[in-house]
């Protein structure tokens, strides 16, 4: 009986824990096409397509299963972002959801307020000149709405205010020195968090 318990038991780890996964790839043709379209890739661009990686990667739901998200990063950091995100995956922290900013029209805002981890968008600073770490394809943003961005005194997404409160406890919660911070920092990315108090971004990770 007992045997037949462990038995039971063993099928249903099996059921719900998922191995990591990873692909990288060139970008596909369709993706191409649908970062033209949408504009988070247009000439002028600082980083020629060919220079963009695709990814896949499992990552640990708010369903706590593995589903795979993808994102686009610059090929010289692809597998330092897929080494972090298993980092991320085996510590069981929550990734609400993972998909391109194209699903978003390539609109910043929209993505943050879904609360959406991705990295390239070929797009400038707030109101500066001056291209995005993210039209590098060497910045990445996680779970904007549970990591706000607070300039001035004003918290993008909106809907983040809750979340302006650091001493929050939940799994999507990016503190310092907690196992998102240590799988970037020692890969040499540094975090919008240890930024300024006038300005501080806890979704952003960022690498020169």
């Amino acid at each position: 009986m007992k045997r037949f318990l462990f038995l039971l038991l063993s099928v249903h780890l099996c059921a719900v824990e998922h191995p990591y996964y990873y692909s990288i790839e060139k970008l596909p043709h369709d993706i191409k096409e649908q970062m033209k379209q949408s504009g988070s890739w247009k000439k002028g661009c600082p980083v020629p397509l060919n220079d963009l990686r695709y990814l896949t990667m499992t990552y640990f739901s708010t369903d706590e299963i593995g589903i795979e998200g993808e994102m686009v990063v610059h090929k010289e950091v692809a597998q330092e972002v897929v080494a972090i995100f298993e980092a991320l995956y085996n510590s069981k922290f929550t990734i609400e959801r993972m998909h391109l900013i194209d699903d978003y029209n390539a609109s910043d805002e929209r993505s943050m307020a879904a609360n959406n981890t991705s990295a390239f968008n070929c797009r400038n600073v707030p109101r500066t000149t001056r291209w995005s770490r993210h039209s590098y394809g060497k910045a990445i943003d996680i779970n904007p709405v549970w990591n706000p961005f607070i300039d001035k005194g004003v918290v993008y997404p909106q809907s983040a205010q809750k979340y302006c409160n650091r001493e929050l406890n939940a799994s999507g919660i990016i503190k310092k020195n907690d196992a998102v911070y240590k799988a970037f920092i020692k890969r040499n990315w540094e975090w919008g968090g240890d930024w300024t108090k006038s300005m501080i971004d806890y979704q952003h990770f960022f690498k020169h």
